[in-house]
């Protein structure tokens, strides 16, 4: 898997992207929160999905 999502590419759930400078890792998780993790554990963001039927993230082509 790459580090990164392109425009219209997708992270599914239960997959990950890592940084390959930081100790980073950007999470879609199962139950459908997109979180991002310090060295694999510290939450440091989440986008609150958790439970609301989300299955991928997407980028979009502007970046969001």
């Amino acid at each position: 898997m790459t580090n990164h999502l392109g425009p219209g590419q997708t992270l599914a759930a239960g997959h990950e992207l890592h940084a390959p400078t930081r100790p980073v890792t950007l999470v879609m998780q199962a139950d459908g929160d997109l979180v991002l993790l310090k060295a694999g554990a510290e939450r440091l963001w989440s986008s609150g999905t958790a439970g609301k039927g989300a299955t991928h993230a997407e980028m979009r082509p502007g970046g969001n």
